[in-house]
């Protein structure tokens, strides 16, 4: 993820921490995978799209 992108992530809504980092998981896909609770968010088709998806989750 670049450092760009990781400025801009919401915190997990399911445990609250900070950061989660966006990665690659199939050929052309991106989700955005919180780091401490492993939460995965929507698929998209980049990392800033994934990203935004991302921090429009509600809280769990």
């Amino acid at each position: 993820m670049t450092a760009a992108a990781a400025d801009y992530l919401q915190p997990c809504p399911f445990c609250g921490t900070a950061p989660a980092s966006a990665i690659e998981v199939d050929l052309a896909m991106w989700a955005v995978v919180c780091n401490h609770c492993q939460s995965i968010g929507p698929l998209a088709g980049d990392e800033r799209r994934a990203a935004e998806l991302w921090n429009r989750r509600p809280p769990a």
